[in-house]
């Protein structure tokens, strides 16, 4: 339970990151929510992949 508690944590902490980095590089709320999107189901595939 502890690596799942801390891996939410730090999904959070990346994303989070990433979106501050995004709107001061790139200025546009729809390139953030896309590649944030991207991210997103990625992770989830990812987790997928994981747990089989």
């Amino acid at each position: 339970m502890v690596i799942e508690d801390a891996q939410t944590e730090i999904l959070v902490w990346v994303y989070t990151i990433v979106i501050i980095i995004f709107l001061i590089t790139f200025r546009s709320g729809r390139i953030m929510i896309f590649i944030i999107t991207l991210l997103t189901l990625t992770s989830i595939m990812n987790q997928g992949l994981m747990a089989v």
